[in-house]
């Protein structure tokens, strides 16, 4: 497979200021485009049971390693040209995979020396391409050889990727923590539908949940005027108005949808908002990870550093 241009963005990706949960993020992107783009034959092939899983995974000592695996579609024949070529984006733009380099960009990130083993749902070929990059910056490699081997199974298929030589460290301790809250806090909506099963180290991630005050109404100043209690979150759709109609892929006005409430307790940490594109979170996933990073909190809604909209108000907006 042909990797021109490349070389060059080669050298520059382990510089890039990722994080390890966007450099993972990348990774499971790409098989939920996968997933989506493939999701009648998936679910044909095995059954209305089938769910997209995505195992990520980590090993210390001396090697250490990372490894992402998926059971999505895989990459097909007439994408293997496209998909390890960095910067060239799909056909397909209507995911959340949008200029072909993620996957790239992010394994380089973390390591020097990665291979990709991928079958495709209904190919009769296991392919593996190994990228050694140091290797080829030196040597200015642009052809990789692809090792192939036959598989008759039609439910074997999916991806996966080893990171060895690594230039980050593995996350452990508190960081671990932050990488699970993060991922679970982006694919939110996928865990929540229950399409997605996300596994850490073997942990199944949880899909993220909300409890909501739930207390009578109060008027400014008096007790309450009846004692009936109200879960205090609201679904809203707003259209914006013409003058966002060229920035919009329809030529309607485009709408935001989502939901806000109140928290039952306070919490600094949880509080915020969630812009979602295309069902994932792409600000604010902070809001539900520990870490006062990428939080969404706009002084017009939430006031000053001690508010108590800055401690209780939280919600998701679909700006897709």
């Amino acid at each position: 497979v042909e990797i021109r241009p490349g070389i060059g963005l080669y050298a520059l990706f382990p510089s890039l200021r990722y994080s390890p949960w966007v450099a993972l993020g990348e990774m499971v992107d790409n098989s939920i485009q996968s997933y989506l783009e493939h999701k009648e034959e998936l679910l044909a092939l095995h059954g209305l049971d089938y769910k997209l899983r995505v195992d990520i995974n980590f090993s210390g000592g001396e090697n250490p390693t990372i490894q992402l695996l998926d059971n999505a579609a895989g990459i097909f024949t007439k994408d293997i040209a496209r998909a390890f070529t960095p910067a060239m984006p799909p056909t397909d733009k209507t995911g959340i995979s949008q200029y072909g380099i993620g996957m790239k960009s992010s394994a380089c990130w973390y390591s020097n020396y990665f291979t990709v083993r991928t079958r495709a749902l209904n190919e009769p070929i296991i392919r593996t391409v190994i990228f050694d990059i140091p290797k080829i910056i030196r040597e200015e490699i642009y052809n990789l050889d692809i090792e192939k081997e036959p598989e008759s199974n039609p439910k074997i298929h999916g991806t996966r990727i080893i990171m060895r030589e690594l230039n980050q460290p593995i996350p452990i301790a508190g960081a671990a923590s932050r990488l699970r809250s993060y991922l679970r806090s982006m694919y939110r909506d996928f865990l929540r539908t229950g399409e997605l099963v996300l596994t850490i180290n073997g942990d199944v991630q949880e899909p993220i949940t909300y409890n909501w005050l739930t207390a009578p109404y109060w008027s400014t100043g008096t007790p309450p005027t009846d004692e009936k209690s109200y879960e205090w979150v609201k679904e809203f759709e707003i259209e914006l108005n013409e003058s966002h109609i060229a920035s919009s892929e329809s030529k309607l006005p485009p709408k935001i949808r989502g939901k806000i409430g109140i928290l039952e307790k306070g919490d600094t940490k949880r509080a915020g908002l969630s812009l979602l594109w295309r069902r994932k979170v792409v600000q604010g996933a902070g809001n539900l990870a520990d870490s006062p990073d990428d939080l969404y909190r706009p002084g017009i809604i939430f006031g000053g550093a001690n508010s108590f909209e800055r401690q209780r108000i939280i919600g998701e907006l679909d700006v897709s």
